[in-house]
């Protein structure tokens, strides 16, 4: 999705490496079909895939041990969530924009 070569991350979804991994429940390579989704302009598939990787993302995290001060395995799960968060607001920037256009 960085490359902005929506054709190829299309692809790349349907490898079996990738399938496994959406399969054992990687939130990254959940929020690569939300960024397709939101590319496709199919922003009632972004509501769903954001809740299921949500629930990906609760999970990591309560596998993890208890945050200490000096604690840096929770830092990556962290900037996940923020990750999520910003692709759900631009999701309903979208719909917002859609809205205000087709007036």
């Amino acid at each position: 999705w960085k490359t902005n070569n929506w054709e190829k991350a299309k692809c790349c979804l349907s490898l079996p490496s990738v399938v496994a991994s959406l399969e054992e429940g990687d939130p990254l390579t959940k929020m690569t079909e939300i960024y397709l989704a939101i590319h496709e302009g199919n922003l009632e598939e972004v509501e769903n895939l954001h809740a299921q990787t949500a629930q990906l993302c609760l999970h990591q995290w309560k596998l993890l041990p208890s945050v200490g001060l000096r604690s840096k395995s929770h830092i990556g799960l962290l900037q996940q969530f923020q990750r999520l968060v910003e692709l759900r607001e631009t999701s309903q920037i979208m719909v917002e924009t859609s809205s205000h256009s087709a007036r």
